[in-house]
């Protein structure tokens, strides 16, 4: 069977539409053939470090029989030039890059293609060959990380206004203005020589040396995104619920500070802002965000929303080192062929800064690459989360980027990972364009759960640690196991089933481990979580975000159940959450602290000061739920089992005690 997916519309989807008939009247059997599942792919967004759009990829695998008649030459491997009478195709992968330009806008130099988008007057030249090359690569990253072994890639440029006579000598990879399903094919077999075996010259994308699976790779390409009932929720609070008028005002005149803890609703008024500012002004709106879990996640969000992946919707999701990284290798500061970007980050950022400041860059540099990096320069609006967690260098040198360019900000107080004070972003800016917006109000959480972390905030030592209850969403319980959650499948199939019966999928809940809980699997090499591992053979899906490939994509199945360590739940929710050995992650961010070099005031003495610490750590996770939270303890008898022992005494009606010890 021939299926196309993808856009419907536009350059992308017309070229598909034609691509699949140029198929169809080759190969008239192919859409009733149970044997052959060849697919057509129109705009496939191929999201990873070179962030590559695919304008059409085909893929996949043919009948027995299924042959061509070359019209090209192509040589053997013994370089012998060969033009056989026919030639059987097994398998194909194929990215096809679509340019409009006419005989003006096209030039041939050194074997490669370069394509005007500029004018006649003020050229600007890309090399479309090597765009090709790069979305090859990027479509065999994109697998790897899934998992799945590549084909043999073949990348191909369609000329849609060059006809075959005005393009060079083959063999090149170029399709004039028309051609034939023979034609294609045969410039495919210039690029993935045929082999002879079996009494006949065969085409194909793997080998028996590395077979590819191409059923669950297809199924895994074409796989929808599925929403859930609180997707669904997360959706129309986006589009319907109105962030307040003075804000999109303040959004072009000043620095906008979104103030609060977590659950306070600060990233969602943050995509409301985005939304509101694309759909009525046409911005650009660019949202960083260090943590590839929530980034992955707000990805999901953008998805349902109808922009595959962001798509063309103008809004772009980026993590701090995935951004900085384009930023620094546009402003020549970090070498291309550089291997140390992340054990020298911070010396990369210093030496940007530093060139600012002694003017070897300027306004003119960063005008300069907003016409030719636009995916690193040219945004109307930058959206920052979690800015209380940034370093300064990273504010300094994204305030040199933009400085005539409005920032968003939210702000979660004391819910610091990355370093041990806040980031003052108004230091940097007069207090007249700072605008500070407190969010008090926990919008996240059933009013039962914050009533018991506000007491265990206290408990813990952290007085000022406080959020409004939010009086009409009343409910929610806490449940605390001591022992091996694990160990309680019972336990676990009543959590699951009551969370279908509020109408929720496997997808809405969300589960956290500390790095005692991850393993490296013997035969991937990647890590696992513990809870994982033991799902995944018991037969339940998981997104598992301690794996590294894993956590840059989104889940799509609404059965994934997901899975981050602690250091990345930031910013993420679930309608329960499960928070496997709390104590233990309690204990280690106690251990870990240390007072910083500048202390004073006798803090570097302070007995209390690592265990505040820890407990600012540790309301994070606590703070993901909506209606339930589910707290493993390896033992009640702990700092950290004695306080929430305490809390519980004073909240029975609504937390649930498993295991040995107790309130009462």
């Amino acid at each position: 069977m021939l299926r196309v997916y993808g856009k419907p519309d536009g350059d992308e989807g017309e070229a598909a539409a034609r691509l699949a008939a140029l198929v169809r009247a080759a190969w008239p059997w192919v859409d009733s053939d149970p044997n052959t599942d060849l697919v057509v792919i129109a705009g496939m967004k191929c999201y990873n470090e070179s962030r590559e759009d695919l304008d059409l990829l085909l893929i996949g695998t043919v009948r027995h029989g299924a042959v061509f008649t070359p019209t090209l030459d192509f040589y053997d491997r013994e370089g012998e030039v060969v033009r056989p009478a026919s030639v059987s195709v097994e398998s194909l992968c194929v990215i096809i890059e679509l340019k409009g330009h006419d005989q003006t806008g096209i030039k041939f130099e050194a074997g490669h293609l370069f394509v005007n988008y500029g004018t006649a007057s003020y050229p600007d030249w890309k090399d479309a060959t090597e765009q090709n090359q790069s979305q090859v690569h990027s479509l065999r990253n994109y697998l790897a990380k899934r998992g799945f072994s590549s084909p043999y890639i073949v990348g191909l440029i369609w000329l849609r206004h060059i006809p075959e006579p005005k393009l060079p000598p083959r063999p090149h990879n170029l399709l004039g203005s028309k051609f034939n399903w023979e034609r294609l094919l045969s410039t495919v077999a210039q690029k993935n020589t045929p082999k002879w075996y079996g009494g006949r010259w065969n085409l194909k994308a793997d080998s028996l040396a590395q077979p590819v699976a191409f059923a669950p790779l297809l199924r895994a390409l074409t796989a929808t995104t599925q929403v859930s009932a609180l997707d669904r929720t997360r959706m129309d609070k986006i589009v319907q619920t109105a962030v307040p008028s003075e804000w999109g005002e303040l959004l072009g005149q000043k620095l906008l500070i979104l103030r609060g803890r977590g659950g306070t609703g600060k990233t969602v008024s943050l995509l409301q802002l985005a939304w509101q500012a694309h759909f009525r002004a046409d911005a650009r709106v660019l949202i960083l965000t260090f943590n590839r879990a929530l980034a992955a996640d707000l990805r999901r969000l953008w998805t349902l929303l109808g922009f595959p992946d962001e798509g063309q919707s103008g809004v772009r999701v980026r993590t701090t080192m995935s951004y900085f990284y384009r930023v620094l290798r546009s402003l020549g500061v970090l070498p291309l062929d550089a291997t140390d970007y992340i054990e020298r980050y911070a010396w990369y950022k210093r030496q940007a800064i530093d060139l600012f400041a002694g003017g070897a860059l300027g306004v003119g540099d960063v005008n300069r690459l907003r016409e030719e990096d636009a995916d690193a320069f040219a945004w109307d609006f930058v959206f920052i989360d979690e800015a209380q967690d940034w370093p300064e260098d990273e504010r300094d040198l994204l305030l040199l980027l933009f400085p005539d360019r409005p920032f968003a900000l939210a702000d979660g107080r004391d819910q610091l990972v990355r370093q041990g004070r806040p980031c003052d972003w108004g230091q940097k800016v007069q207090k007249s364009k700072v605008s500070v917006q407190p969010r008090e109000r926990g919008l996240r959480m059933k009013a039962n759960l914050t009533r018991f972390l506000n007491g265990l905030a206290a408990g813990l030592g952290l007085p000022g640690w406080s959020l409004e209850v939010h009086e009409e969403a009343e409910g929610g319980q806490v449940i605390v196991v001591v022992g091996d959650y694990l160990d309680r499948p019972e336990l676990h199939a009543e959590l699951l089933e009551r969370n279908r019966q509020a109408g929720n999928a496997i997808i809405d809940l969300l589960a956290c481990v500390p790095y005692t809980r991850v393993t490296r699997d013997v035969v991937s090499g990647r890590s696992v979580s513990e809870p994982a591992r033991r799902w995944t053979g018991l037969g339940q899906p998981v997104w598992d975000g301690v794996d590294e490939d894993q956590r840059d994509m989104f889940p799509t199945s609404l059965d994934q159940f997901r899975i981050v360590q602690y250091e990345s739940c930031r910013g993420l929710e679930g309608w329960m959450v499960f928070l496997y050995g709390l104590d233990q992650f309690f204990e280690a961010k106690r251990g870990e602290w240390r007072a910083p070099v500048d202390a004073e005031g006798g803090l570097e003495h302070d007995p209390t000061a690592a265990s505040r610490y820890a407990a600012r750590w540790t309301m994070i996770p606590l703070t993901r739920a909506m209606d339930t939270i589910v707290i493993e303890l390896s033992n009640s008898d702990g700092f950290l089992g004695t306080v929430i022992m305490e809390v519980a005494a004073s909240h029975l009606d609504y937390v649930r005690w498993v295991g040995p010890g107790g309130p009462g």
